[in-house]
């Protein structure tokens, strides 16, 4: 004995699986881009050579290896 399949039941069978990957795909994505975007990556601010001119700017002084100014506050893609 043969089961036959209506064919909207297999396209519609199709539809909910591609939506499905489609889903996960997207809030993996959306997971992995949040954390991208949500650590600082601090951006050196070359014009700014004096601590006193960078800290009242609201900027971040670092004197390890050399001394530089740095922005916290733009993002990852500055």
């Amino acid at each position: 004995m043969q089961v036959k399949t209506h064919p909207i039941n297999v396209t519609v069978l199709t539809v909910l699986v591609l939506a499905g990957f489609l889903g996960i795909a997207y809030i993996l994505l959306a997971l992995s881009s949040s954390s991208l975007y949500s650590s600082t990556h601090p951006a050196v601010v070359p014009w700014i050579g004096e601590q006193h001119q960078c800290e009242t700017s609201g900027r971040t002084w670092r004197e390890e290896s050399e001394e530089e100014c740095l922005d916290y506050e733009r993002s990852a893609d500055f």
